[in-house]
């Protein structure tokens, strides 16, 4: 982050070792080494779907001056996740809900980051007690469901991720969920094309959370993952 701060991203000393260094710093260094800055990135988001064309007018210039500043001490979480919070493109949670996770809340909070492209409708949970045994729901005019695992007051993020996925799949549509990865227990939960995010894991390094992400990060991701921990 030093390095960066100081203009120096291209450093032989980051270049050889993004592998070594944690991902959001690592996705800094490549989009600051093939001289995206703030604006192209946001561009890159539009490509990928991860921001659909009628956020455009959400945009300020004081929030890419923002993502720039973030960019330039070696940010990449806070300049991606600060902007997409500010058009409304993504929803962020602890994933520890009290009393219990709440299903129904988080499928119509994850619609709002959608759009009309992957409104989630006709939520249906099935509870025993406390635990969730089955949500049913229609994503797209697609019926999708997922049982999630009872782990007390955590989130299964990943059935809910691989079942709404399963319903965009079968309904035709490119669009995927996808998990921000990061240390803390907190889901950074964003939209966008399936091919859109391969290829900005693939190309800058967007840390995908490979554990929520498996169908859309594969082989890939699990690699990247791998050499983060070693």
């Amino acid at each position: 982050r030093a390095l960066i701060s100081f203009g120096e991203a291209a450093s032989p000393v980051l270049v050889r070792n993004l592998n070594k260094i944690d991902p959001w710093t690592a996705f800094t260094v490549r989009v600051k080494t093939a001289g995206i800055d703030a604006a192209a990135l946001i561009e890159r988001l539009f490509i990928a779907g991860i921001l659909d064309d009628d956020r455009r007018g959400l945009i300020k210039p004081s929030m890419i001056t923002k993502m720039q500043k973030a960019l330039d001490v070696g940010d990449g979480f806070e300049a991606v996740t600060k902007f997409l919070w500010r058009v409304r493109a993504i929803y962020t949670f602890d994933m520890e809900r009290y009393p219990v996770p709440d299903y129904a809340v988080l499928l119509r909070r994850l619609t709002r980051i959608g759009g009309s492209r992957v409104k989630i409708t006709a939520i249906r949970v099935q509870m025993d007690g406390e635990a969730c045994l089955e949500v049913n729901c229609t994503i797209a005019g697609q019926p999708a469901r997922f049982a999630p695992e009872f782990w007390g007051n955590f989130v299964d993020l990943e059935a809910v991720l691989r079942g709404l996925n399963d319903g965009l799949a079968a309904a035709g549509l490119r669009e995927r969920f996808a998990n921000l990865g990061n240390d803390d227990p907190i889901a950074c939960v964003i939209v966008g094309h399936d091919a859109g995010l391969t290829k900005l894991a693939e190309t800058l390094g967007l840390p995908l959370d490979v554990g929520t992400n498996a169908p859309i990060v594969g082989e890939m991701g699990a690699e990247q993952h791998a050499a983060a921990q070693t």
